[in-house]
């Protein structure tokens, strides 16, 4: 029942409840909340896209590439090397708390989500670390930043940030995905 998904409705604004791995529901409950697929739209994933397996992941951002015909933008924050000492760490960290990192394997590395999504159609992708953002704040602001979450030790926010990524990815926009991150062009 699609009327049992919407959660919350005024003039501008909805909270739908709906499994975005099955992306024909999702598409039928936008459909239905009178979603404007041809708007200019971005999609915001923070950590969602690592908990769905690779191939429900895929189907995701594959169906809002399809779907949305406007101008469109996704931006993706996720967790990235795995493999590593920090990485098995933290895989194993969330498995213990029930939450399994599912959709990393493929995906562990800042090139290997460019090609994700290049694979589902996005005209326009780059990717970066959060390390690499950091880096690139002015001074001030990283200051700014390490007083807000104390850690214990500086170097442990460096490795946090290594192991985070910031994938753009644009399509119909007059815009670079390189640009919106504040990057060169490689």
């Amino acid at each position: 029942d699609i009327e049992a998904r919407v959660l919350l409705a005024s003039e501008r604004y909805h909270v739908l409840a709906v499994d975005i791995s099955d992306t024909a529901t999702l598409n039928a409950t936008l459909v239905a909340a009178g979603f404007n697929f041809e708007a200019p739209t971005m999609v915001l994933s923070e950590c969602v896209l690592a908990y769905l397996s690779p191939a429900e992941g895929d189907a995701l951002i594959a169906w809002a590439r399809a779907a949305l015909s406007g101008p469109s933008m996704l931006v993706d924050y996720s967790p990235i090397g795995p493999m590593d000492g920090f990485g098995t760490t933290m895989m194993k960290h969330f498995t213990a708390y029930g939450a399994a990192l599912a959709g990393i394997g493929p995906y562990g590395s800042p090139s290997d989500q460019q090609q994700r999504l290049r694979r589902a159609g996005w005209d326009d992708v780059a990717v970066t670390t959060l390390a690499t953002l950091f880096a690139r704040l002015p001074e001030a602001e990283r200051h700014r930043i390490v007083t807000l979450e104390p850690f214990d030790e500086l170097e442990e926010l460096y490795v946090t940030c290594h192991h985070y990524s910031m994938p753009i990815a644009l399509s119909q926009m007059d815009v670079s995905a390189h640009c919106v991150l504040g990057m060169d062009k490689a």
